[in-house]
């Protein structure tokens, strides 16, 4: 315990369980777009084929919440009665597709207002003054990678995809945050495969992608119960 340095500001304390409004958390989640097919080629290219074909989630702010509440950033795990766990790189692999062999996804996050105009044919005041297209949440610094379409898949971006899922978990222990920016369906998916007392009733087979399962094409989450925060807490207490 002698590791633990946070304290009250810590949201998984029993006072700020209690106090904290459930209703103010939100999460990032964008709709399945379908792809025209004259596209497809080059995201199979890129090396998200698998996560494109996962369609439309309804992430539980609840579930994420829940989890977030059991999040310790010294140990980046998770603490259940069963002990400790966490989402691995393996995880990220199993349940999404996505890549986690390859360069390292990092570099400058600032580029010449000319990069807009070169690949987008769009001039820089048409993005938001956060450096990203408005509504759509793509940085501006990943618009290199598109002077050379064939070397995106070339990168780890699943380890990428993770390393923000932490940050983003490190960031929501703290009682006072209420957005959680990280890739909620990567969080949500984990959670129902390797907590499936919370997860919704699916009869759906194994597929790969396994966040695949719990899609749109096999089910509607949005018809599924949904469990109460009440609910949710107690069934990890009780693990």
């Amino acid at each position: 315990m002698s590791i633990l340095i946070m304290d009250e500001s810590y949201r998984g304390t029993v006072a700020n369980i209690a106090t904290y409004d459930v209703s103010r958390f939100r999460t990032r989640v964008h709709e399945y777009v379908h792809m025209d097919p004259m596209i497809q080629p080059y995201v199979e290219l890129a090396g998200f084929g698998h996560i494109s074909k996962i369609m439309s989630w309804s992430v539980d702010n609840k579930c994420i919440l829940v989890l977030c509440e059991r999040w310790r950033p010294e140990t980046h795990t998770f603490w259940f009665p069963t002990g400790e766990c966490t989402v691995t790189l393996e995880d990220v692999y199993m349940l999404l597709g996505l890549p986690i062999e390859g360069k390292v996804l990092n570099g400058k996050t600032n580029y010449a207002n000319s990069i807009c105009m070169d690949l987008l044919d769009t001039d820089l005041l048409d993005y938001n003054s956060r450096g990203q297209v408005s509504g759509s949440s793509m940085h501006i610094m990943y618009l290199s990678l598109l002077r050379h379409v064939d070397r995106i898949g070339s990168y780890s971006w699943g380890s990428a995809c993770l390393a923000y899922l932490y940050s983003s978990l490190c960031k929501n222990s703290h009682k006072d945050t209420s957005t959680f920016y990280g890739c909620a369906v990567l969080l949500q998916a984990w959670g129902w495969s390797r907590l499936p007392s919370i997860a919704p009733v699916n009869n759906n087979p194994f597929t790969f992608p396994y966040a695949q399962k719990w899609s749109a094409r096999g089910m509607s989450y949005n018809r599924c119960p949904r469990h109460c925060i009440t609910q949710y807490r107690n069934l990890l207490d009780h693990l």
